[in-house]
């Protein structure tokens, strides 16, 4: 389930400051995320659940922060980040393009080492986005995403009531060369 957070998007983006074009966070709880078997999805990059995707308005040139916090348990997965357009991966934080890379890389900085079955460990990953003008959909919006890929035995995401997890997406607008 995903509950909107107008307080917490108060709090860490004030219309007050002036630099923030657009926010939006979600708080991620209930039970487990994304769970996968090592082999299931060789050779193909798959979209995070559509209840952890993020849209905000946007225009080609903004600058955005994409921002996930989680836990996970198991061995290690390649991570990579997208927009959506229509419910398909649109361009990859990896190459920039509509063409992701080759398996198993990815977006390096996204990628998670686990500490083994059982273990739990929390991660916050973020990346800068620049928004190009075929991210945006017809109204004007751009939807970010995370994509997974595994070659361990178990690899899980999780949040739930006691650890949620907060997944956010920060427009400050046109970036500055």
């Amino acid at each position: 389930m995903t509950v909107p957070l107008a307080a917490l998007d108060a709090r860490y983006a004030p219309a007050s400051t002036g630099r923030v074009k657009a926010y939006r966070s979600s708080l991620l709880v209930g039970a487990g995320l994304v769970s996968w078997v090592g082999g299931a999805n060789e050779g193909a990059w798959v979209l995070f659940p559509a209840a952890t995707r993020l849209t905000i308005p946007a225009a080609a040139g903004d600058l955005l922060c994409y921002t996930v916090t989680l836990f996970a348990q198991g061995g290690s997965a390649e991570l990579d980040a997208c927009c959506v357009l229509a419910g398909v991966p649109a361009r990859y934080a990896s190459t920039g393009t509509a063409a992701p890379q080759a398996v198993p890389v990815g977006c390096g900085g996204l990628y998670k080492y686990g500490a083994g079955a059982g273990v739990f460990d929390g991660d916050s990953m973020s990346l800068p986005w620049v928004v190009a003008a075929a991210d945006l959909d017809v109204a004007g919006n751009i939807t970010m995403s995370l994509l997974y890929h595994t070659d361990s035995p178990l690899r899980q995401w999780q949040y739930s009531d006691t650890y949620p997890g907060l997944i956010s997406l920060v427009n400050y607008g046109p970036g500055t060369q």
